[in-house]
């Protein structure tokens, strides 16, 4: 069955039959504000909502309830929302003049808010590594997301990403010699290579938290 979902000044968010253009269950209820966005997640069983309450509320598709706390830090009102391709994150922009990058599954921010000034639309790429915001001057900007940002690994062994003063996490010196970092052409190993994923990664009093696949 084909669904659409609304969000509307009057703070509710509605899914309808896209055959019949029945509604489909119960409205779901939580903002305190008009709903400016909303969007299904890639496998159509989570919505994600933004709000001119400053927030941003994951629901579950099928029952209508929210899926965890809401998710702030906006200091404005959340004018788009949207799901990676994958499902795993989402991406947000607002009056305020940032975009903001979550986990889908935790509500916890990814790294540090982009400036832009967001008009009307934020959405990502087809293969989730780069960020679109319509600016509203007649421009489309774009921005990395996390894993495709030339990041560089200190001679100290901390990574740094530029723009962003705090170190994401130190390497100890036993696998500097073995990490693929966005300046590496090739690596000739017998006891392969290591890298970095940044898609799980935690900013702040959490920076620390990184993943580490080989």
């Amino acid at each position: 069955m084909l669904g659409i979902v609304s969000g509307s000044g009057d703070q509710t968010i509605r899914i309808w039959d896209a055959t019949t253009g029945t509604q489909i269950g119960e409205s779901l209820e939580g903002h305190d504000a008009w709903v400016q966005s909303v969007a299904f997640s890639p496998d159509g069983t989570r919505i994600v909502s933004g709000s001119d309450d400053q927030t941003i509320r994951i629901w579950d598709a099928t029952t209508g309830n929210q899926i965890g706390e809401s998710l702030e830090g906006h200091d404005a009102w959340v004018q788009s929302v949207a799901f990676s391709p994958d499902g795993t994150r989402i991406v947000s922009g607002s009056h305020d003049q940032t975009i903001r990058i979550w986990d889908a599954t935790t509500g916890t921010q990814i790294g540090e808010s982009l400036n832009a000034r967001v008009q009307s639309l934020v959405a990502f790429s087809s293969n989730g590594t780069r960020i679109f915001p319509n600016s509203g001057d007649k421009t489309i900007c774009h921005h990395p997301s996390l894993d495709s940002m030339h990041w560089f690994l200190h001679l100290n062994g901390s990574i740094h990403i530029p723009n962003i003063s705090t170190p994401l996490l130190w390497i100890p010196s036993n696998f500097r010699n073995l990490l693929w970092t966005p300046q590496t052409t090739c690596i000739i190993s017998r006891t392969g290579y290591f890298k970095l994923s940044f898609n799980n990664c935690q900013f702040g009093p959490n920076w620390a938290q990184g993943a580490i696949s080989r």
